[in-house]
């Protein structure tokens, strides 16, 4: 985990993203986005359906959050 980055739990419903960056790149570049299904606390897992169609079990280190589920059913 980088210095500038906090330890986020995630949430079912949250929309996370994953990015790639090696030394040949400036910038990192989108690789996947996708929407948390599941998780799982003890291991540190989060089941994600991304971008393409595909439902997978990963590490929480490979997502950061975009936007937090809206909690709020008053809110639009």
């Amino acid at each position: 985990m980088r210095k500038d980055e906090v330890k986020v739990k995630f949430v079912k419903g949250d929309l996370v993203a994953t990015y790639n960056l090696n030394t040949s790149m400036v910038n990192e570049e989108l690789l996947q986005f996708g929407i948390v299904l599941d998780c799982n606390d003890w291991i540190g897992d989060v089941l994600v359906l991304d971008n393409y169609g595909h439902v997978r079990w990963w590490g929480q280190k490979r997502w950061r959050l975009l936007k937090r589920k809206n909690t709020n059913p008053n809110n639009h």
